[in-house]
């Protein structure tokens, strides 16, 4: 990075100090000051180590890929899932050389681990969206009454507390994609609402 000019030795040696005192990864460091920027960082990162950066905020990812290993994991490691394919799950890495990470991973999943890089704020980002979304959807389905069924969901619509339609909308349409379905059938009865996938 010194020879590329993005920044001074003396800023290096601040990072090198504060590495000393507080554990932190330099990279986390120069960026946290200011020196670079993050997704700059993830460039250097993605040539220096040869592994691929995957930007989590513009990446089309899918809600079950969270079903591979817990929110505990992808919290304490700063990883999170990004896509499964012929036996290989995508990780991204906060950071990519955390080997402890990587086994533990290999050994939950039981699955080849392919290692990317994103930034810290990005994985706590998509870890807030697809795991919490996930609590959420059970909370809302708990409140507005949905009894599950094999594949089929009734919706009280005379409970005083039930929730804006909107909510329910978004939450049929949520589970009737995290099942696969392929249709909705809404038949209307007097006092309730089969919902079919």
């Amino acid at each position: 990075m010194i020879e590329c000019n993005i920044i001074s030795e003396f800023q290096l040696e601040q990072a090198l100090e504060l590495q000393k005192k507080t554990g932190k990864r330099v990279g986390e460091i120069l960026v946290e000051l200011g020196w670079i920027k993050e997704n700059l960082l993830m460039e250097i990162l993605e040539f220096q180590l040869g592994i691929p950066h995957i930007d989590l905020n513009s990446y089309e990812i899918d809600p079950e890929i969270t079903k591979f290993f817990p929110e505990s994991l992808a919290r304490k490691y700063n990883v999170f899932p990004v896509k499964y394919d012929e036996g290989i799950l995508t990780v991204a890495f906060c950071d990519p050389l955390d080997v402890v990470a990587i086994d533990h991973l290999r050994i939950i999943t039981g699955k080849e681990i392919q290692v990317a890089i994103s930034s810290k704020a990005q994985i706590e980002r998509a870890i807030e969206i697809f795991y919490s979304a996930k609590d959420s959807i059970k909370e809302v389905l708990d409140d507005i009454g949905i009894r599950s069924q094999k594949e089929s969901a009734y919706v009280n619509l005379d409970e005083e507390d039930s929730a804006p339609i909107v909510k329910l909308v978004n939450t049929v349409l949520f589970r009737a994609i995290s099942e696969g379905a392929s249709d909705i059938h809404i038949e209307p009865y007097e006092k309730d609402v089969l919902v079919r996938y």
